[in-house]
């Protein structure tokens, strides 16, 4: 189908002085240039891969290349209707002429636009996933979008369009009403066309935020290696950095990432500034223990090491989980408010109690042995006991038992306070 706009109303509404004239031909230039993108992506991709598959040329099924496509048949169908009525408004176009009813009418089908966008990121990584598995279809659809016709756009680029085109009616409608009298026969039906386009548009931008998401996801695991798995429900939601601190009381920075499911942490491993993969904790086993002050407290405690290069534990919190349970300091009391509420919303719950590894106490808090006093040194060892995280001496932490939040199969050493405790 031609979708040729008359030349004698184009250069009419081209030449008007009047704002609202040449938005409409706006709406229909850009619907025009919408609908041959959708034949383009029907035509030029969707047939030659059916080909493909049937031709044994391709290792995907017919119905995985349909489904790459869905609606978008019955999409063009609906825009080339609404394109056929603009048309022709637009060649009777007067002061009074009504554009809102057609744009109206297109209500029922945006439920089709929806349907569209909620698939929309299946299908990316249906495509993605199948042109790892099979090596010819890469160079294949490649070679599609090198035909004159593909206006030099890629098939994900083409996927896209529908998900882009009720934005871009919000735009071009917002536009419109602004330069339409509110006492002009059209600025009612323009207002509820404009408002049913806002809900849809909500909804998709939520759609589309979700797969920015997860390709930020997929990003981040590639620059570490993908050290592991990354399945297709995981999302970043919020990434930085934090010092991490070990069991001798030593902050080293670490790159923290919180995706949807797990929370991630690397360090820096060259002069390169690479970042190497360290550990990952499941957000359903983490819990989290903040360091609450009130503002003299943290006034008096900020006056008394600001001339030190030590990092203030009011910036810190406690990322407790089984096996290991740690602390960590954000640079400034606002990041730390923003990683707590951050990791609290991805964790969807506040202040539960879970079973966690205790965090370890760091080595230099302590000189002696805090169950019988022996000072620590070459001879005497500073131990960590498992359960509750202490130091102790060897005489006082040479105890073992099972600690399933840190090990459920096998038996851990523990301060001979904690084997007393759980014998009670």
């Amino acid at each position: 189908m031609q979708y040729a706009i008359p030349e004698t109303a184009s250069a009419r509404l081209r030449e008007s002085a009047e704002r609202r004239d040449r938005i409409l031909l706006e709406i229909v230039t850009s619907e025009k240039t919408y609908l041959s993108g959708l034949v383009v992506c029907l035509q030029l991709f969707k047939g030659p891969l059916l080909k493909g598959v049937a031709a044994g040329e391709l290792g995907v099924g017919q119905g995985v290349v349909e489904g790459w496509f869905g609606v978008m048949e019955l999409l063009l169908k609906v825009n080339e209707a609404l394109f056929k009525e603009l048309i022709g408004k637009l060649n009777d176009w007067n002061d009074t002429q009504l554009v809102g009813d057609v744009i109206y009418h297109l209500a029922p089908y945006l439920k089709v636009y929806r349907q569209y966008t909620e698939s929309y990121e299946d299908v990316i990584n249906s495509l993605t996933e199948c042109q790892l598995k099979d090596e010819n279809l890469g160079p294949f659809v490649d070679e599609l979008s090198k035909h004159s016709d593909a206006m030099n756009l890629s098939l994900p680029s083409l996927l896209i369009l529908p998900v882009q085109r009720i934005p871009r009616y919000v735009l071009l409608l917002q536009d419109f009403l602004h330069h339409t009298s509110p006492s002009h026969p059209d600025y009612a039906n323009l207002q509820k066309s404009l408002d049913l386009m806002k809900e849809v548009a909500n909804y998709i931008n939520q759609a589309i935020a979700l797969s920015e998401s997860r390709k930020k996801a997929i990003s981040a695991i590639q620059s570490l290696g993908n050290p592991i798995d990354n399945p297709p429900h995981r999302r970043l939601l919020f990434e930085g950095w934090l010092k991490k601190e070990n069991k001798r009381g030593i902050a080293k920075r670490k790159k923290f990432y919180l995706f949807t499911d797990i929370l991630l942490y690397a360090k820096e491993y060259s002069v390169a500034a690479n970042l190497k993969y360290c550990k990952h904790i499941e957000l359903t086993k983490m819990n989290l223990d903040v360091v609450r002050v009130d503002s003299q407290e943290q006034e008096e405690f900020v006056s008394s090491v600001q001339q030190t290069n030590k990092p203030l534990r009011i910036h810190g919190f406690t990322i407790q989980a089984p096996k290991k349970s740690f602390f960590v300091y954000a640079e400034t009391i606002e990041e730390k408010h923003q990683w707590v509420e951050e990791l609290q919303k991805a964790m969807g719950r506040r202040d539960e109690d879970l079973k966690s590894a205790a965090t370890w106490v760091p080595d230099h808090v302590m000189k002696a042995c805090p169950l019988c006093y022996a000072e620590f040194g070459f001879f005497n060892r500073r131990h960590h006991c498992r359960k509750c995280g202490t130091l102790a001496c060897s005489a006082c932490s040479a105890y073992k038992m099972r600690v399933p939040e840190v090990d459920d199969k096998n038996d851990v050493r523990v301060c001979k306070g904690c084997l007393a405790e759980t014998k009670k």
